[in-house]
């Protein structure tokens, strides 16, 4: 596999790690993360590959592809932002059909209007609330992350660590653009997947290391769900995976 491929793959493990859903409002890395999410699509994520030719290079053609746009300092390049077509092509590399942001919003829209908070049980048939299924709640994650990355989607969760999506605008404009068509996801190449895999492990370990912001106090989180609630210790600080 290209050295752009794997960086784009990578990158694309990053972006999914800052948009998993959090789950503990009280986590001293609340308020970083959300600030580093509102502040993406201006400052990206951290660029790591200064000094390092090969990656330089590799960046350059994924710009150049428009996988990808730059955030420059006064001289050099701070931060990188994956396109959309940035993140549905890392996507299919790794095995994400190419509509999966599609489906999982048509599967929302079923709950509720666009705007309407959908409780993350609703979508896997109400496991994961006080049932000792939790670890069932990450296949909706999964399915949610195409969708949370591009922007169709957005999550939030309440006081208890109880996810819930829903549709933004920009989703709304997406499916009315969308023909229905699905297609099947390509077979996953395994070195995009080990490549997938180390920027969302490192992403999510970067992230939960934000220290608290004495002047911002992220997203409130929502109103108590209603439903059994079960307090785990599975769970990361501000994600759902360690």
């Amino acid at each position: 596999m290209t050295t752009d491929k794997m960086l784009l793959t990578q990158l694309l493990g990053e972006v999914h790690a800052l948009w998993l859903p959090l789950r503990t409002p009280t986590a001293p890395c609340w308020s970083a993360i959300w600030q580093t999410r509102w502040l993406y699509c201006r400052c990206g994520l951290p660029w790591r590959g200064q000094g390092d030719k090969e990656q330089a290079r590799a960046l350059t053609s994924l710009v150049q592809a428009g996988l990808a746009r730059r955030a420059r300092g006064k001289a050099k390049t701070v931060g990188v932002i994956l396109t959309a077509a940035g993140i549905l092509r890392g996507g299919e590399l790794v095995g994400f059909s190419p509509n999966e942001a599609e489906c999982f919003v048509t599967e929302l829209l079923k709950h509720g209007p666009a705007g309407c908070w959908v409780p993350e049980i609703a979508l896997n048939d109400g496991h994961g609330w006080g049932d000792g299924r939790q670890a069932e709640l990450e296949h909706v994650e999964d399915t949610a992350l195409q969708a949370l990355a591009l922007g169709y989607a957005e999550s939030n969760c309440d006081i208890h660590g109880r996810v819930g999506y829903r549709v933004t605008q920009a989703g709304v404009v997406a499916m009315q653009a969308w023909d229905g068509t699905q297609a099947e996801p390509a077979e996953p190449d395994p070195e995009a997947v080990a490549a997938y895999r180390d920027g969302f492990q490192g992403g999510l370990a970067r992230l939960q290391a934000l220290p608290t912001l004495a002047r911002e106090i992220g997203e409130i989180p929502l109103p108590a769900f209603h439903g059994p609630v079960e307090h785990t210790t599975d769970v990361s600080p501000c994600g759902a995976r360690t």
